[in-house]
């Protein structure tokens, strides 16, 4: 995506379904496209094989930094605490 000057990109963290049952945590600038490149199989090399997948938790933020710090954060944890994440028992650890 080329940047525009003095345009504030919101970015976003998701997580995705696999049809594996698996996880994928990622971030976007256009959740909506990005999930449908997902579906495609083009979303990532991750997903590319395990679609369709579908949105399971999102969460906005107002930098890239911040959310490429929080994805970095999540794709370390495990399973169970994602899932915590997910139905809301945990926030900004």
């Amino acid at each position: 995506m080329e940047r525009m000057v003095g345009f504030n990109f919101q970015w976003f963290v998701y997580i995705v379904g696999c049809q594996d049952k698996s996880y994928y945590c990622g971030l976007t600038t256009n959740l909506p496209d990005r999930l449908i490149q997902h579906n495609l199989g083009s979303g990532s090399k991750y997903t590319s094989t395990r679609f369709p997948v579908r949105l399971l938790w999102s969460r906005e933020f107002g930098s890239e930094r911040d959310a490429r710090g929080f994805e970095h954060k999540i794709k370390r944890w495990r399973r169970q605490k994602k899932e915590q994440l997910m139905r809301g028992l945990i926030y900004n650890e």
